[in-house]
């Protein structure tokens, strides 16, 4: 499974974001704060700051335990997929590319499904 992120222009209609990345690592978003799933139906511009909130604690969590990442946290070191589907640095890729996308177009309307 996966969730499906979409943001589509209120002036044209267009699709100016449409992503999607393994449920497996949902878990890391919504533990800095960013469910993605709050935020369908809303406008992108709504989403940006947690997201951006969510992607810094990311890259300061990386920068300081590299690819040990959350795996020395007693809350997290159990979440990661037993499927291998997804990692930490891919998840924060996603999220950029999210966020840049959103920036594009802040007042198109977000679509989440999973």
């Amino acid at each position: 499974m996966s969730y499906d992120v979409s943001v589509n222009c209120t002036h044209c209609g267009c699709t100016v974001v449409d992503a999607n990345y393994t449920t497996n690592m949902a878990w890391l978003w919504r533990h800095e704060g960013c469910d993605l799933r709050e935020y369908d139906g809303k406008q992108a511009l709504e989403l940006l700051p947690r997201l951006q909130i969510a992607i810094d604690a990311m890259e300061s969590e990386i920068s300081v335990f590299g690819d040990q990442a959350y795996k020395h946290n007693p809350e997290t070191k159990n979440s990661f997929p037993s499927n291998g589907w997804g990692d930490v640095h891919s998840c924060l890729g996603f999220l950029k590319d999210l966020r840049d996308g959103l920036c594009r177009c802040p007042d198109g309307i977000v679509r989440v499904s999973h």
